[in-house]
């Protein structure tokens, strides 16, 4: 049986409605159907937080530690963010933990190695997700994705709508990747 750990986006009213089921509806129901199980981490919402992500990568530490057995962390957006941290911080948030038995599958991730030179709201420099490390990830963004893979060609209500758009994906056979 392979758990699957869920990390939310950030979703403000009136989409946080849709936060208790957005994850298992994500990929197809990937995490609640072929002998998966959801597991939830524990997620902030707020903007105003900004030790919310470093935060909740300690909740998802915390998740993966006491978890036993094969786990996927599934992340969209900010999720990604909170799993990027984990990743650029090995040694404090997946000590000790089997690079074998945990992978992690990001979906719309802000901050995919793939765009250098973005900025956060704040104007900072935006922090990249590795993708070398000793454990599986999958860096997954639908093309023109407006925080993933922002196109000009796209125009911003439907870059965002493609964000939230990762219902139909499916996991069991992945698409091509982006060039």
């Amino acid at each position: 049986m392979t758990t699957i750990l869920t990390v939310d986006p950030l979703m403000p009213f009136p989409l946080s409605l849709m936060r208790p089921w957005h994850m298992a509806r994500i990929c197809k129901g990937y995490a609640n159907s072929g002998g998966r199980t959801q597991v939830k981490v524990s997620a902030s919402s707020s903007l105003l937080d900004k030790q919310g992500i470093v935060n909740d990568a300690g909740n998802l530490s915390r998740a993966i530690r006491e978890t036993p057995g094969d786990i996927v962390v599934l992340g969209h957006s900010r999720g990604d963010q909170v799993a990027g941290v984990c990743l650029r911080d090995p040694d404090t948030y997946l000590r000790d933990v089997a690079p074998e038995r945990v992978r992690f599958i990001l979906l719309g991730n802000p901050e995919r190695s793939y765009r250098p030179g973005v900025t956060y709201i704040d104007g900072t420099q935006l922090k990249t997700t590795p993708t070398d490390t000793a454990f599986t990830v999958w860096d997954i963004a639908r093309r023109g994705d407006y925080y993933a893979d922002r196109r000009p060609e796209i125009k911003a209500p439907l870059a965002q709508l493609i964000h939230m758009s990762y219902g139909n994906l499916d996991l069991e056979h992945p698409p091509e990747p982006l060039k």
